[in-house]
């Protein structure tokens, strides 16, 4: 194989690894739920997490959640599980502020 055949074998692997990382992101982000500004939004929000997930277990944090719910109560657990912003405290209340900020 002379120099440019390698250069365009190379070039075209190269280009096919970048659009199976492109692909394989854009698929692992999900499909959005609840349009912001919708009068539905909140509620679509939570309704949709509101489903059992696998066990979160990440033994090097000490977090161990088997058979998880990400119902409201669930999800402020998360946030203090996760230390979100730093804090231990969240309550439920403001688990909902944020979702409803996150509408608006």
């Amino acid at each position: 194989m002379n120099p440019i055949h390698r250069k365009i074998a190379a070039a075209v692997g190269l280009a096919s690894v970048a659009a199976s990382l492109t692909i394989g992101a854009a698929s692992a982000q999900g499909e959005p739920v609840g349009t912001p500004g919708e009068p539905q939004c909140h509620g679509q929000r939570v309704s949709t997490g509101n489903q059992r997930v696998e066990n979160i277990v990440i033994p090097e944090l000490g977090v161990n959640l088997q058979n998880f719910r990400l119902t409201p109560p669930h999800r402020a657990q998360l946030l203090n599980t996760f230390q979100e912003q730093g804090r231990t405290n969240w309550t439920v209340q403001e688990f909902q502020q944020r979702v409803r900020a996150a509408c608006q």
